[in-house]
């Protein structure tokens, strides 16, 4: 009986945020909200070479923003940072950054810092998904999901949060997915990861600061570019140029609660 009623006791309070959640957007659509300003502001964004990353980055861009962009693939990433620069960044560096590799992060940190300057806006949003079963799942998938989508969110933390505590001044973002916050087939290793840190960092932290968001965009379906966390070699190169324009659920959400 107990399973039950805590079953039921779950399925109310998703119902009851999401509920909130949609009469919160419809208030905020009517009514403006005032924005947070991000000119100058130095803005690292992992996993830049594509989908959100890239949607991201163009538009910090044309806030004026001053872009920095990790990726693991660095002709896609040098893509971005073209076009970020198109689209009228102050500055756009980018560094080719594997974010599983703790060392990697470390050693591309340090080189930011001396050529760019204190991170004062920090968005995780590098992701990967195995998008396989969790007992079909191989171990060093899991491993890598681990460490992309959770360690990586650690060793940057590490990286450029005590600049930030020192200026009195940072904002960290972790972009997440709703697939971590339900059950998803063929999603078991994924998201959980990012929504387990949640909990571990309150966005009321004692440290007065700093500010930490996690966004939760819709599930990822790879025919909907603009809101995907899927490897980009899943999604035909036509649908990412036809949409390159589009502007998807997720930068809505961060227009609205003014990231």
């Amino acid at each position: 009986m107990a399973p039950n009623l805590n079953s039921a006791k779950n399925a109310f309070v998703f119902l009851g945020k999401s509920v909130f959640i949609l009469l919160e957007t419809m208030i905020f659509t009517l009514i403006s909200k005032p924005r947070k300003s991000v000119a100058g502001e130095i803005v690292l964004i992992t996993g830049a070479g594509s989908g959100i990353g890239r949607l991201l980055a163009l538009m910090f861009a044309r806030l004026g923003a001053v872009l920095v962009l990790w990726d693991i693939n660095q002709d896609r990433n040098e893509e971005t940072c073209s076009m970020a620069r198109d689209a009228g960044a102050t500055r756009a560096c980018a560094y080719t950054c594997d974010c599983s590799r703790r060392e990697d992060v470390y050693r591309v940190a340090h080189q930011v810092k001396k050529e760019v300057g204190d991170v004062s806006i920090l968005i995780n949003n590098a992701s990967i998904v195995t998008g396989k079963k969790f007992l079909d799942c191989p171990d060093e998938l899991m491993e890598k999901s681990l460490d992309v989508n959770f360690k990586a969110h650690l060793w940057t933390y590490k990286a450029f949060l005590p600049a930030m505590i020192a200026n009195a001044h940072g904002h960290l973002v972790c972009i997440s997915s709703s697939a971590g916050l339900i059950g998803v087939n063929g999603m078991a290793d994924v998201e959980f990861n990012v929504n387990g840190l949640s909990k571990l960092c309150p966005t009321r932290s004692h440290f007065v600061a700093w500010i930490c968001s996690f966004v939760y965009p819709g599930l990822n379906i790879p025919f909907l570019p603009s809101n995907s966390l899927l490897p980009s070699s899943l999604i035909p190169q036509k649908n990412w140029k036809s949409l390159q324009g589009h502007k998807g659920p997720i930068l809505h959400l961060m227009e609205m609660t003014g990231i």
